[in-house]
C-alpha cells in the first residue's frame, strides 16, 4: 500500500526537506498535505516518505492567484527499494 503516516519526514536523497501534516487515500489515488522548504522546489518534485515514492503537485483547491508558500500536495506511489 501507498500509506503513510502523518509526521512522516520527506527527503531528497539524504535531505530532508519536509514533513506530511496529512495522508488520505481516495479512489484516485494516495495524496497529502506537507510542508516542503520552499527552495527545495514545487510541482513535479520527485520525493520520499519512508519507503514510499511521492510527487509534489499542485494544490487542487487554490486558484492560480493565491499562494501556498510552504504547503504543498503529494501524491504517493509504493516502491519497492533494493
Amino acid at each position: 500500500s501507498g500509506a503513510v503516516e502523518p509526521g512522516t519526514v520527506i527527503t531528497i536523497g539524504e535531505e530532508k526537506i519536509g514533513k506530511l501534516t496529512s495522508f488520505a487515500e481516495t479512489e484516485s489515488g494516495c495524496f497529502g498535505l506537507a510542508y516542503i522548504r520552499t527552495k527545495a522546489g514545487g510541482a513535479g518534485l520527485k520525493v520520499q516518505l519512508g519507503e514510499i515514492a511521492g510527487e509534489v503537485v499542485n494544490l487542487p483547491f487554490l486558484s492560480s492567484d493565491q499562494t501556498a508558500v510552504e504547503t504543498a500536495s503529494l501524491q504517493t506511489k509504493p516502491t519497492s527499494v533494493g
